[in-house]
C-alpha cells in the first residue's frame, strides 16, 4: 500500500513538470512570436527612415542647385 501512494505520488509530480513544462514551451514560443513581430516593424521602420533620409538629401540638394 506504501509504494502505491509513492508511485502515486511521484507520477503526479512527473505530471506536474510536464505541465509547467509544456507551459514554459509555450511562453517561449510566444516570446519569440513577438520578437518576431518587433523585428519586422523595426526593419520596416529602418527602411522609411532610409527613404526619408533619401528624400530629405534631394530636397536639399534641389534647394542648393535653385540658389545657385
Amino acid at each position: 500500500m506504501l509504494l502505491s501512494s509513492e508511485v502515486s505520488d511521484t507520477n503526479s509530480k512527473i505530471a506536474l513538470v510536464v505541465k509547467e513544462a509544456k507551459a514554459s514551451a509555450a511562453t517561449v514560443k510566444l516570446g519569440e512570436k513577438q520578437i518576431d513581430s518587433i523585428t519586422e516593424k523595426m526593419e520596416a521602420f529602418r527602411n522609411e527612415n532610409v527613404k526619408f533620409k533619401q528624400f530629405v538629401k534631394e530636397r536639399l540638394y534641389q534647394v542648393e542647385v535653385c540658389k545657385l
